[in-house]
């Protein structure tokens, strides 16, 4: 059981890295190649609102993706899998 929780934390922070580094790098190759620099954002726009008088919590998700995003995330997940 161990060993699979290894592997999930590990597989997350394949996930994190490989998307940090492929956007970075496709900010950086944007100033040649302008369609690297397209983002688009996924999830809500605006955060939802849970107001109970005493407090209020906010929820908001969103993703700014690009194809050196993608492309990051994928070759994390095949270096990942292959060690």
């Amino acid at each position: 059981m161990k060993g699979n929780k290894l592997n999930i934390w590990r597989i997350i922070i394949a996930i994190v890295i490989g998307s940090i580094i492929g956007s970075y790098l496709s900010d950086y190759f944007s100033m040649w190649y302008k369609p690297l620099g397209y983002y688009k954002n996924i999830g809500m726009a605006a955060p939802t609102a849970i107001d109970l008088n005493i407090f209020k919590i906010l929820f908001q998700i969103s993703i700014k993706a690009n194809i050196g995003t993608i492309v990051g995330l994928i070759i994390a997940l095949y270096v990942n899998n292959r060690i």
